[in-house]
């Protein structure tokens, strides 16, 4: 699994996965630092508590939109995403 945790990243997470990489997670847009590392915390929180990748990206997805609700475009729109094998 690769996280690449900064600005504009899915097209590199795209390419990571065309070579094999089981799972990655990147960005599209540009997101602020403070949401970043909130997702990163929580997503790894998840896994070392056991939840599956989907589970963990889910749960750190959702709380970074709760926790900050007037950023509209990261509600309507996610910017980052979770490439995977669901295997």
């Amino acid at each position: 699994m690769v996280f690449l945790n900064w600005c504009a990243t899915s097209e590199l997470a795209k390419k990571l996965h065309a070579a094999k990489i089981s799972a990655v997670i990147g960005t599209s847009t540009k997101i602020p630092d403070v949401q970043a590392r909130e997702l990163a915390q929580i997503f790894y929180q998840g896994l070392a508590g056991g939840a599956s990748l989907k589970e963990a990206f889910d749960e750190a997805q959702g709380a970074v939109i709760g926790e900050f609700p007037d950023d509209h475009f990261l509600a309507e729109n996610p910017t980052r995403s979770l490439i995977w094998d669901d295997e």
